[in-house]
């Protein structure tokens, strides 16, 4: 096996990709409803009463991130602890534990070669803020 560290990074948790489209879906429809404000689809006229919009930008679209912020943090702070918990010793394709295994072979769940020693250096690239001991 080749003593470079794996250029890829480690696979994450699905509730962050979850609130990735959470707050993706909320700013488009955060978008229409400022357009359909603007046009004058609501049920008033625009130009004889202040408009829906007014004033509130800013707090429509935090609330329509907020649950989307919240599911990708959450998910975040699940996948560091996970990694930590296993000492870094988790497939990077699927997350399978590679705790009792050599030190070197392929990933009972997914297939996926593995170097134990050079599992961390995947998971920093993944999760950048958590402290792993060397070796």
């Amino acid at each position: 096996m080749s003593s470079k560290p794996p250029r890829r990074k480690g696979r994450r948790l699905p509730m962050e990709y979850i609130g990735m489209a959470v707050m993706i879906a909320g700013s488009l429809l955060f978008i229409f409803w400022i357009e359909s404000a603007r046009r004058g689809y609501f049920l008033y006229n625009p130009t004889t009463k202040p408009s829906l919009t007014e004033g509130w930008v800013p707090y429509g679209y935090a609330a329509s991130m907020l649950p989307g912020v919240v599911m990708m943090r959450r998910g975040r702070s699940m996948g560091k602890r996970q990694v930590v918990a296993n000492n870094a010793r988790l497939c990077l394709g699927c997350r399978y534990p590679l705790n009792d295994l050599s030190e070197t072979g392929n990933c009972p769940e997914c297939g996926d070669p593995y170097v134990l020693r050079l599992l961390r250096e995947g998971w920093r690239r993944t999760y950048p803020e958590i402290k792993l001991p060397r070796g």
